[in-house]
């Protein structure tokens, strides 16, 4: 098993970086790995992970783009809905009549 720490305040990262890591990863971010039997082998894939650790959070997600509901879409949800009503009511008491 090897364990691999990165301080994230004690880097030469700029500051705007060790900011932005730290607010998502946290002050010190540690990987583990004990895939293989080899130490030199587990140490790369450590290295691997959190490298892809480090750069996953630095990546900006890419905006959502909007859609709108096709109106076909849109008639379909509204008469599912109006028949859930339907047979909601139906379950309820009769009311009085007076």
């Amino acid at each position: 098993m090897v364990t691999l720490r990165y301080d994230i305040m004690r880097s030469s990262l700029p500051e705007e970086v060790r900011r932005l890591l730290v607010s998502k990863l946290g002050d010190v971010v540690e990987v583990r790995a004990g895939d293989t039997r080899s130490q030199g082998r587990n140490r790369e894939i450590a290295r691997e992970r959190m490298t892809e650790r480090l750069l996953g959070a630095l990546a900006e997600p890419r905006p959502r783009r909007r859609t709108r509901p096709t109106r076909q879409a849109r008639e379909r949800r509204l008469a599912d809905k109006s028949a859930r009503s339907a047979t909601k009511r139906s379950r309820r008491r009769p009311e009085a009549e007076e």
